[in-house]
């Protein structure tokens, strides 16, 4: 990879762009092969999360819509019973139709979403921070094939202890799911 800081990271910046390079090109095929897909059986323990939406007074706590994601998706992670899909190629899908612009996936986006990337369901998330200490992680688990939402896991908090809130949003997930 080269002897000084500035080539690994160049070799870096290249093996990451081409790694995403494929994951768009992996959602275009997706997309384009989207009737073959149609009549196929996702099992309903594969789960995809999408960046959370946040509704926050303090346009800094933005950063939490990614943040919270990913720390949904690693204790989610620990669970044998769940597959959990990578951010990177949900984000690819989420590109390439478009679903990102309204900032909220209706149950339909999500079943496509969900058929494409081989989700058997879509956790789609909500910080709402009005202002103050208090915050609310309000979630809707979508089955991508009914398209309906299943259930709608929740948990309250402080900004302070955002962790034990997120915590608990995950054991309503997993009770939510029948998982452990």
């Amino acid at each position: 990879m080269g002897s000084t800081g500035s080539v690994k990271k160049d070799v870096q910046a290249r093996v990451l762009a081409i790694a995403k390079e494929e994951l768009k090109a992996q959602a275009k095929a997706a997309v384009a092969n989207e009737a073959a897909l149609r009549g196929t059986q996702v099992p309903g323990t594969t789960v995809a999360v999408l960046p959370f939406r946040c509704n926050c007074a303090d346009t800094a706590l933005l950063l939490l819509e990614r943040g919270m994601a990913e720390v949904v998706v690693t204790d989610l992670s620990r669970s044998a019973q769940l597959k959990v899909l990578e951010r990177d190629r949900m984000q690819a899908i989420v590109d390439e139709i478009n679903l990102g612009r309204a900032g909220q996936v209706d149950p339909a986006s999500a079943t496509r979403a969900g058929k494409l990337i081989a989700a058997g369901r879509i956790l789609n998330g909500q910080i709402l921070a009005p202002g103050g200490q208090q915050l609310n992680l309000a979630g809707a688990m979508v089955n991508t094939t009914s398209g309906t939402v299943e259930n709608t896991p929740g948990a309250n908090g402080s900004l302070n202890a955002i962790f034990d809130a997120e915590k608990a949003f995950v054991l309503d997930v997993f009770r939510n799911l029948g998982a452990s």
